[in-house]
């Protein structure tokens, strides 16, 4: 017999402590429950874009600093 421990992934980390509190209720949309798996890709891609317009906002600002001066 083999015992071993799973790390969980941060993922897990992340959504259990929300889980826990939800007490057995299941998220739905339109009548289907959502999955967390089903939640991740969106919600990565969103915080991608995020991080994206915000280094492009940045550079914009630096371009027009320079041009100021």
């Amino acid at each position: 017999m083999k015992i071993a421990l799973k790390k969980k992934s941060r993922w897990e980390r992340i959504v259990e402590p929300i889980v826990s509190r939800v007490n057995g209720t299941t998220l739905t949309v339109n009548g289907k429950a959502v999955s967390p798996d089903a939640i991740r890709k969106p919600a990565s891609r969103a915080l991608g874009g995020l991080v994206i317009a915000t280094v492009a906002s940045a550079i914009v600002s630096s371009v027009r600093r320079q041009d100021d001066e």
